[in-house]
């Protein structure tokens, strides 16, 4: 194929950038669920929210997350017996009973707000230590 060809293509370029999820309704946030394993809830902090030493690096959770930037300041992790009380936050008895058991025999839970993207676009998955649940409509909370 000529450079000429490929200049004035008809096709559209393939696009892989990540977008922006549809606007929350009024008086609803949209919030993300991982699970995962974790030897120790250090591991799982140092994972999520990086090293204190190294406050410019990204992450481990934003490295491992391309089509995201993370703003930790919207995250909230719990290991093992934190579990049901993180997802208590967040969802009702029910939703927190279906929850843990789709989640097996993870031992943490990853929850992280719209808010922690910055209004940038994002793309979600799995990584090598995290499912990806989805993503999850709750009431936003009551301004203090």
């Amino acid at each position: 194929m000529s450079i000429w060809s490929e200049l004035f293509s008809f096709e559209p370029p393939s696009d892989d950038t990540p977008e922006l999820p549809p606007t929350a309704p009024e008086g609803f946030v949209r919030v993300y669920f991982f699970s995962g394993v974790f030897a120790t809830e250090e591991e799982l902090v140092a994972y999520c929210f990086g090293d204190d030493d190294d406050a410019e690096s990204p992450t481990p959770l934003t490295r491992a997350l391309p089509g995201a930037y993370i703003d930790t300041s919207y995250l909230v992790a719990g290991y093992q017996d934190q579990v049901g009380d993180v997802l208590s936050d967040f969802f009702s008895p029910e939703q927190v009973d279906a929850l843990q058991s789709h989640m097996g025999t993870d031992n943490s839970v990853v929850i992280m707000s719209e808010y922690a993207f910055g209004g940038f676009p994002f793309s979600l998955g799995d990584t090598e230590n995290l499912r990806f649940h989805g993503a999850f409509l709750i009431k936003a909370p009551e301004p203090l």
